[in-house]
Formats: structure tokens, sequence, C-alpha cells
């Protein structure tokens, strides 16, 4: 197991974005395009909640943005 734990930089990631309708694969090459990527992804799995049931005009009216 020794030295299989190896960390570096990230040098290379891939994204999937939709152009036109279809799907397509793409790579980020530069920290600009990292950081977007990254920030695109947090934005969209993190702000999800915002759509959910709880946050819907009854349910937030009944329990408040905090449930209490």
């Amino acid at each position: 197991m020794r030295g299989k734990f190896k960390s570096g930089k990230v040098t290379t990631m891939y994204r999937t974005r939709e152009i036109d309708g279809v799907q397509v694969r793409e790579e980020c090459t530069t920290q600009d395009q990292m950081n977007e990527a990254a920030m695109t992804e947090n934005e969209a799995r993190f702000s999800r909640a915002l759509q959910g049931a709880f946050m819907q005009p009854e349910l937030q009216a009944m329990y408040g943005n905090l449930g209490n």
C-alpha cells in the first residue's frame, strides 16, 4: 500500500453541457475553466432544495423557511 495514496494537482476535469439539445462532454484544462465547471455544478447541486416541496407556497406558509 506504500506509495499508492499520492495526491497532486488536478490538471484535467470533464463536464457535461447541453448545447442545442445535445449532451456534450467537454474537457477543462485551464484553472478558469475548472473553476467555472465546479461553480456551475455546486450551484446546481446545492440549490435543488429551493425547488423542493417545502419551498412551495402552501408548505412554506405552514412551516416557514426554517421549519419552526
